[in-house]
Order: C-alpha cells, then structure tokens, then sequence
C-alpha cells in the first residue's frame, strides 16, 4: 500500500499526465463533432438519433484509449532498467505486489485522462437521451476496455523494461490484435473456430455491452483475460529476478 501511494503520487503530479489528459479532450471533442454533423444530419433515417450518436461516440474513442493506455503503461515502466530489478530483489516488495501496483498506477492514470468524458454524459443527458440505461453501458464498456488494455500495456512493459518506444508499439499491436480477430481471420470457414475467434474479440463484447447486454459470458471474458495479462506479467517478472 506504501508503494502504490508512492507512485500515485510520484506519477500523477507530472505535467506530462496533464498534458495526455488535454490531448485526449481535445482528440474526443474533435470526435463528438464531426459525428454530430453526421449523425443528426441524418435523423430522418434513425429511429434514435441521440442513441445512435452516442454508441458511435464511444465505439471510435475506443481506438484512442487503446493508444492512451499503451502509452501510459510504457511511461508507467519508464524508469525501470537491471539495476532496478536488483533493487526489486533485495526489498520486501513481492513481485505479485509490483505488478498489481503498477496495473493499478496505470488504470489511474488513464481513468484521470479520460475522466472529462463525463462532460459528454451530461451533454448526452441534456439532449434528450431516451434511456439512460446506455449511457451507463457504454461507459462501463469503455472503462472495462480500458482496464484490459492496461493489463496488456503492464505486460508489455515487463517484457520491454525501460522502453516506452518498444512498450507501446508492442501493447497497441496486441491491442489491436484482440479488437480486429475476426476481420484478420475473415477467410477461415469452420464456424466452430470462426465462434472461438469472436469471442476472443474484445469488440463482439464490447458492442454487446454497449447495446445494453451484459452477460456472464463478457464477465467472464474480461475476467479471464485481465488475470491471464497479469499471470503473463508475473511469470516474466520472476524470470527475470532469477536471471
């Protein structure tokens, strides 16, 4: 608990977690209008026009805080080097401890990045959204995106010690890599496997979520996924206090 006050209060004071915070503002108030202009101009053809703004809203913030969170997890490691995890050998730190610490640094980092996206809940509010149940479950898919995401980043930062270069380009590749499965595997025609690759997509989860479907199977999906991130992070971690 010492350790991650430590670092919540040693990261979260830079300017440099402002400065991503007003990129990432700027970048979704960019977003929010150009969809505005599209969307609403063709209210004639929607049903809801305000619902249907509002899921095209998050589904393209989704990329950005794939980006945000890559980035955020390479800086969170940015400092580690050799002689750092000597030091980690010889303290009472745990390495399942450090791992947890920073994978929680890096979800709060990003949830303060993204945090003036509750702006837009009340602009969605203030524009007659029929039901408010979406707007909740749109934020929870995009938050539960975003702490996959920094699970993935935490990985990839133990693997790249001391790189945010390398870090980053490798979490946003498997990032990637989870959200577009079944367009990269497109051609396979056995449905049994076509299914496993669906589910392994964070976007058929995410979508479901958005639309108001939250099941056990996207529970479990996250759930899984997360741990198997964080199991990876650890197990690269003793690999190298034992080197």
């Amino acid at each position: 608990m010492k350790y991650l006050k430590f670092e919540l209060s040693r990261f979260l004071s830079r300017p440099v977690i402002f400065l991503l915070g007003g990129v990432f503002s700027i970048l979704s108030g960019l977003v929010y209008i150009s969809l505005k202009m599209n969307v609403l101009g063709m209210t004639q053809s929607l049903d809801s026009p305000i619902t249907t703004l509002l899921i095209s809203f998050i589904s393209n913030l989704n990329i950005y805080v794939l980006l945000l969170c890559s980035l955020v997890c390479g800086y969170c490691f940015s400092n580690e080097n050799k002689s750092f995890f000597t030091l980690l050998k010889l303290s009472s730190l745990k390495t399942r401890d450090y791992i947890l610490v920073k994978f929680i640094l890096a979800f709060s980092i990003s949830f303060v990045c993204i945090s003036g996206l509750a702006f837009y809940g009340i602009l969605f509010s203030s524009f007659g959204l029929a039901d408010m149940n979406y707007l909740m479950f749109n934020y929870t898919a995009l938050t539960l995106n975003a702490i996959l995401y920094c699970a993935v980043g935490v990985f990839s930062g133990s693997v790249f010690q001391g790189s945010i270069l390398l870090s980053f380009f490798f979490s946003m590749t498997t990032c990637l890599l989870i959200n577009f499965l079944p367009q990269l595997f497109s051609g396979i025609g056995n449905s049994y496997i076509h299914e496993l690759i669906t589910y392994l997509s964070v976007n058929s989860h995410f979508y479901n979520i958005q639309r108001g479907f939250l099941s056990t199977s996207d529970i479990i999906y996250y759930g899984s996924m997360i741990f198997t991130f964080l199991f990876l992070s650890f197990k690269t971690f003793e690999f190298r206090e034992r080197a």
